[in-house]
Parts: structure tokens; C-alpha cells; sequence
């Protein structure tokens, strides 16, 4: 959570972000989801210098669930010497089977 740059009474609950595929940052000849905020975020901001990287994790049929692994961390507090790991995970979309 943190105040938005247009209201500053307003407590905003969600990042904008830039995706791009990249090279990963962490392990050499992987590529990997890199998210980027500073686009959205004033230059002052603490999360000016945010950046993830993330990956989806393939799990084994049937699960009803998708997960991904990120690490991310922020320039001025030491980058990705200070990263920290995080985990996303949200509900397949059920598609109903019409009957035949």
C-alpha cells in the first residue's frame, strides 16, 4: 500500500507496470519476465527504481491454479544484492463444458 502521487490523501492498493522479456538477471541464458514501474511512479518515489523478474511455474495436471515465483528489489536499497522473493497465484478460469 502506499499514497498515490496525484492524491495525496488517497492509499493506493495496486502497481502500474511495464512487462518485458528478458534476460534473467539472476541466472545466466535464462529468460524471464522482467516487470519495470518507474513509468508510473514520480522520480522521487521509493518505487521509482522498482524491478521484478518472474517466472510461471509449470505444476502437474489437473490443479485448478497457476503459480509464479518473482524476486524483486529496488535500486536504492542495494538491487538485486537486496532482492526479496515473492510468490502470485490465481484461479484458472473454468470454462464450462457445453453438452454435446
Amino acid at each position: 500500500r502506499f499514497y498515490s502521487n496525484k492524491h495525496s490523501d488517497h492509499l493506493e492498493t495496486a502497481h502500474h507496470f511495464d512487462f518485458i522479456i528478458q534476460p534473467s538477471s539472476l541466472v545466466p541464458n535464462v529468460t524471464s519476465v522482467g516487470l519495470r514501474y518507474s513509468d508510473y511512479q514520480n522520480f522521487l518515489s521509493p518505487w521509482y527504481s522498482m524491478r521484478d523478474e518472474v517466472r510461471l511455474l509449470e505444476l502437474p495436471s489437473p490443479v485448478e491454479f497457476e503459480i509464479m515465483i518473482g524476486f524483486g528489489c529496488m535500486k536504492w536499497s542495494g538491487g538485486f544484492l537486496n532482492g526479496a522473493p515473492f510468490c502470485l497465484y490465481r484461479e484458472k478460469e473454468i470454462v464450462p463444458q457445453l453438452p454435446k
